[in-house]
């Protein structure tokens, strides 16, 4: 989704709130005191379910090796043995092996759910901070010509979320803030450190000493993620670069987008 603007390229306000247009054309009103209730709430509910599964977990811990249904079916066996009742002494080997087993399935089948909801909750968190973050960049807006949708498929994978906050990384390492030492970078800052990285930057920045929609004019048509090229909206209105970029994704297999303003 991207922010709608007036004509004079100011930021459309429904009852107090930014309005954003969908990629199929419907327009929402962003209600960001909700959003971040709803955020916290999450994060919330994400630190009970890990304290939850670690308390689990460390009971389950406790009485690994042992199934209940199988120890009730155990201490009959014990008494069957003070009483002479069991026949073979090699039934007490099979045993042990079947709980064994069944209660490894069973703390598998435990853990693979724990960790299920985790990452449900993580995704879920992740797509609410860092995906708002890509869409109101103004680095990415100003400087670059990938609309969010694109630039969160290129260089989202270069974010995480701790402790609430949104975390750059490149290279393995904390992309750390100039501003305030020691502290993980405001995004704008951490996404423009990233693209410094990036092999093929210079396909996708404006170009330097330009401004307004006039920045986009000496950008080149780069293939950016997925299958994806983009053309800057001065070089799509020329019919002929059009259709040779068009062409040009076409022969490359992927589809051309023109990118935002």
């Amino acid at each position: 989704m991207k922010l709608k603007l007036t004509a004079e390229g100011h930021a459309v306000v429904q009852d107090g709130k930014p309005v954003f247009i969908y990629d199929d054309g419907k327009e929402v009103a962003f209600d960001a005191v909700a959003a971040v209730g709803k955020l916290e709430k999450l994060g919330g509910d994400l630190d009970g379910y890990r304290t939850k599964f670690h308390e689990a977990e460390g009971k389950l811990k406790g009485y690994e090796g042992l199934d209940l249904e199988q120890a009730k079916k155990d201490r009959e066996t014990v008494k069957n043995l003070a009483d002479g009742k069991l026949v073979q002494a090699g039934e007490i080997d099979k045993l042990k092996g079947e709980i064994s087993e069944a209660w490894q399935r069973k703390y598998g089948e435990l853990e693979t759910k724990a960790k299920a909801d985790l990452d449900a909750k993580d995704a879920e968190i992740f797509g609410l901070t860092v995906g708002s973050d890509f869409a109101n960049s103004k680095f990415l807006a100003e400087k670059t010509i990938l609309p969010a949708q694109i630039a969160i498929k290129e260089f989202g994978q270069s974010f995480k979320v701790e402790g609430g906050k949104v975390v750059g990384y490149v290279n393995g390492a904390r992309i750390l803030s100039r501003a305030n030492p020691g502290e993980p970078a405001p995004f704008d800052e951490a996404i423009e450190e990233i693209v410094k990285q990036y092999p093929l930057k210079d396909r996708i920045l404006k170009s330097p000493g330009a401004g307004g929609s006039a920045a986009t004019t000496a950008t080149t048509t780069a293939v950016v993620t997925g299958g994806v090229s983009v053309i800057d909206r001065e070089r799509a209105k020329d019919p002929a670069q059009y259709r040779a970029a068009k062409a040009a994704a076409e022969k490359a297999g992927g589809s051309l987008q023109i990118a935002a303003p």
